[in-house]
């Protein structure tokens, strides 16, 4: 297996309540003399891991660092504050809730909550935290494992069509640790097929006579015995399904046409 760096303290750093960087400058907003010095201030008072969290030296400037995957990156906090918290005026909800046009009204009546002057306040971080929380349940709740996630990279910092400058991308490439996650695939066993989809897909595989009289793991123990001795690292029987790397699901995709 390739090595790799655990991200597990970065990301409590960053998301585990209550002191995460994340949380702690939501909690910032919601004070009335909320500003950059006192989040920053926050921040240094209650993360003393060097290892993955830097304070400037220069009390002056109000910067902090976070050690990445693919290492350290200073963060200059200067608009934190204001950027993170977005208040839309009450006024405004309560006229974009009652309008005509349906889908409008759609998006902004739940917006109300019933109070018709209140301004509907947005916090960024609580936002990303949020949707973070709901992409894990979603992954955790994908039995067979087939989860596709698309990540964008920039072709040029320009904005320019049709240019590609190979800089800019392998920085991306290395920020992303896509490199690294095509390897652990590769390595590890991401194929999780449900034991009755891949019986029924693959059974196909085996004589007639035999997979007609076979129960359902026997079967698919035969199929994956198949393959023979040299890939019988490919493939492992789970609790609900077989875990097959990439190359034995192509392999036995290609046997089954």
């Amino acid at each position: 297996m390739p090595t790799f760096l655990d991200n597990e303290r970065v990301l409590d750093l960053l998301c585990r309540k209550p002191y995460g960087l994340l949380h702690l400058i939501d909690d910032e907003c919601k004070f009335p003399k909320a500003s950059d010095e006192s989040y920053l201030r926050h921040c240094n008072l209650n993360h003393l891991d060097k290892s993955i969290y830097g304070k400037a030296k220069n009390k002056e400037r109000l910067q902090m660092s976070v050690r990445h995957s693919f290492g350290s990156t200073w963060y200059t906090v200067h608009g934190f504050v204001q950027r993170n918290k977005r208040v839309l005026p009450g006024n405004v909800v309560k006229i974009l809730a009652e309008s005509q046009n349906p889908v409008v009204s759609m998006l902004f009546r739940p917006l109300m909550n019933g109070k018709d002057s209140a301004d509907y306040v947005v916090y960024a971080a609580q936002q990303f935290n949020t949707a973070s929380s709901i992409l894990v349940e979603k992954i955790l709740r994908q039995v067979s494992g087939q989860c596709h996630f698309v990540q964008c990279v920039r072709s040029n910092n320009e904005r320019l069509p049709a240019h590609l400058d190979e800089p800019t991308l392998a920085r991306q490439i290395k920020a992303l640790s896509i490199i690294e996650t095509v390897r652990f695939r590769q390595a590890g066993f991401p194929v999780r097929i449900p034991f009755e989809r891949f019986a029924k897909n693959y059974r196909c595989l085996l004589p007639s006579d035999i997979a007609l009289c076979q129960k359902q793991k026997e079967i698919i123990v035969d199929i994956l015995d198949g393959q023979g001795i040299k890939f019988a690292d490919d493939h492992r029987i789970g609790i609900a399904s077989p875990e097959l790397t990439e190359f034995s699901k192509i392999t036995l995709f290609k046997e089954r046409i």
